[in-house]
């Protein structure tokens, strides 16, 4: 497999990883609270730290075992919401939450990336692993404050499924990159008999036809993480393959969206608590508009010559649309009348996060392995990314009248 198209698999086996994590932390969180499951995250996250740190040629390996607690702890976030907050703080919740990303978002990308240019890139995981401790001792006790759920809950098949599906998911993504016709064939048609039964039977009924109400929202939701992350995966290869900038000014540059994102997740609140829950499609779709503009600027970092502060601000663009989208996204799910319970919810949105992720690094991979193929070069591959995450965008927007807010009794 080519070296570009392994890179993506960083992305996708992360993602891969976070399927079944976040089905497993949602389901023993109804039962037990999400003290447990959060210290079981935080120890399986630091076993995939470890395993990327020292990892001679199985770094794939150690981002799924990473992505596994990244996604158990993701689950149980929007379930702490909705079970911690009044309904109408919960969008000022869920800003306040992407607010905690400024200052890593600041920093991280820049100093991971002078960490690898001095001492490599391994230390850049190893350099996570002190923070862990932290974290648990921050946030243990405030979690077991939190109930778990009175209604009796028995054994369901969505975790069982959730394997399935991300072996059926990475078989996909593998027959999309396979070097030969009826390789490509034979795995994606083997990956989709495996996925697809799995998430009718792991995701709310009606969501993969985008049933109005909480399945579209969900539907979307894939969607929307499909767009995104498939232009976060590969702009800052093209700032750094195609336009010759250092990993460091890279980070930078990738910074300005997770600014926008966090702006943008401000502003979606603000708009629901002036114009009410009523309004909320409407925010997303003004999200979704503002997400196709800037990934469509950032596509331009590809042209020869083109300024880059230029690409770089429509970044932050695509940063501000996506946090108004994903945090309106986010607060209709949790607050949609159902008969799932809060866990179920809460990891049906984080899955449908991770499989929109997967599959939008699995398709740009499959662009960077169409591009070696045909030999057109790296910045077409990349531009074909690009491409299909304006096409992605456009496809949500004609969905967001299916986003009917349903919001839940207050208690």
């Amino acid at each position: 497999m080519p070296s570009l198209a392994l890179y993506a698999w960083t992305f996708s086996g992360f993602m891969l990883g976070g399927l079944v994590g976040t089905v497993i932390a949602g389901e023993y969180a109804d039962r037990h609270g999400p003290a447990y499951p959060f210290i079981a995250a935080l120890a399986v996250f630091s076993v995939g730290l470890l395993a990327c740190g020292v990892a001679a040629s199985m770094l794939v390996a150690g981002r799924m075992i990473e992505g596994l607690g990244t996604g158990a702890v993701r689950s149980l976030v929007w379930l702490s919401i909705q079970r911690a907050y009044p309904l109408r703080t919960q969008a000022r919740m869920g800003a306040v939450l992407s607010s905690a990303w400024i200052l890593p978002s600041l920093i991280g990308p820049t100093v991971a990336g002078e960490l690898a240019r001095v001492f490599g890139w391994r230390v850049v995981f190893l350099a996570l692993l002190p923070l862990v401790p932290l974290a648990l001792w921050m946030i243990l006790r405030p979690l077991a404050r939190i109930d778990a759920d009175p209604a009796p809950t028995t054994a369901s098949p969505r975790t069982g499924a959730s394997i399935v599906l991300a072996v059926g998911v990475a078989m996909f993504i593998s027959g999309l990159q396979g070097n030969s016709l009826p390789m490509m064939i034979g795995l994606t048609v083997v990956g989709v008999a495996l996925a697809w039964p799995a998430l009718h039977r792991i995701l709310p009924a009606g969501t993969l036809a985008f049933r109005h109400g909480l399945p579209a929202i969900l539907g979307l939701r894939g969607l929307l993480t499909l767009a995104y992350f498939e232009a976060l995966a590969f702009f800052p290869l093209a700032l750094e393959v195609v336009r010759g900038l250092s990993p460091t000014l890279a980070g930078v540059a990738l910074s300005v969206g997770s600014i926008g994102w966090t702006s943008g997740s401000w502003l979606g609140a603000f708009l629901d608590h002036r114009f009410g829950p009523q309004a909320r499609p409407r925010i997303v779709l003004g999200g979704l508009i503002l997400l196709a503009i800037g990934i469509g600027g950032a596509a331009t970092s590809l042209l020869p010559g083109w300024p880059i502060p230029i690409a770089v601000v429509a970044w932050g663009v695509a940063g501000l649309g996506m946090g108004m989208s994903y945090n309106i996204n986010s607060v209709l799910a949790i607050q949609s009348v159902s008969e799932h319970s809060a866990g179920t919810v809460a990891s049906s949105m984080q899955l449908t996060d991770a499989l929109g992720q997967a599959l939008g690094t699995g398709f740009g991979g499959a662009a960077m392995s169409l591009a070696a193929w045909a030999a057109w070069g790296t910045p077409s591959a990349i531009g074909i990314a690009f491409a299909l995450s304006v096409a992605v965008c456009t496809l949500a927007m004609t969905l967001h009248p299916r986003l009917s807010p349903v919001p839940a009794s207050e208690s």
